[in-house]
């Protein structure tokens, strides 16, 4: 008795054929929405990761603030701590004060410097100056910080517990006047639409 081998029908190999279309484009789909996941997640990681490192060098510039007023670039003399909702010239923060200067690879620390930050075109920048008694030529160092933000507000507490828009405060017998705040609050406001609003001490 002979047997004779039969091949795949027409309709059998399309029908095939459909169903491993099928699975390869659900695969190419759970692939590509894999894709997408761990891209937004290593965006949002990035993001706060940013966000973060941020906060840590301000809060280290602030809690090292020092009350030694300077000589602006008008020869005019400027007070050690300055906070103003906005800045007016490209070589002003909305944030200004002096800091002690940063250590050295000997463990000595270097002379006290003037920093600075501010928000512009939602990217928030530090201002470094060379020097604290400037010059008609003296302009800072900028570098950028954080992307992508939308709004920097600043409060900044005094003497007597109060909540001020901008620093240095009007004296009062209930607030004197004094050189630095007790603290500054930061509020940002991310493109994303998060609002991180964070209190950061000063010890002086």
């Amino acid at each position: 008795m002979k047997f004779r081998s039969r091949g795949f029908t027409l309709i059998e190999v399309l029908i095939a054929l459909t169903i491993f279309a099928v699975m390869s484009a659900l695969a190419y789909r759970g692939l590509t929405s894999i894709l997408a996941s761990r891209d937004r997640v290593a965006q949002e990681n990035g993001k706060w990761r940013d966000v973060s490192f941020f906060f840590a060098r301000l809060e280290a510039d602030l809690v090292n603030a020092v009350a030694r007023g300077i000589r602006n670039s008008n020869n005019l003399p400027e007070a050690a701590f300055i906070g103003n909702a906005t800045f007016a010239t490209e070589s002003e923060g909305q944030l200004m004060f002096t800091r002690m200067g940063l250590p050295g690879a000997g463990g000595t620390l270097a002379a006290p410097q003037r920093f600075g930050y501010r928000l512009k075109q939602g990217i928030v920048e530090e201002l470094v100056w060379p020097v604290l008694d400037q010059g008609q030529r003296t302009v800072p160092a900028v570098y950028p910080l954080l992307a992508g933000v939308r709004t920097l507000q600043l409060r900044y507490l005094d003497g007597a517990n109060q909540w001020r828009d901008s620093w240095p405060g009007v004296s009062s017998d209930a607030a004197p006047a004094t050189p630095l705040p007790k603290a500054v609050e930061v509020g940002l406001t991310l493109d994303s639409g998060e609002t991180i609003t964070r209190l950061l001490l000063l010890l002086s």
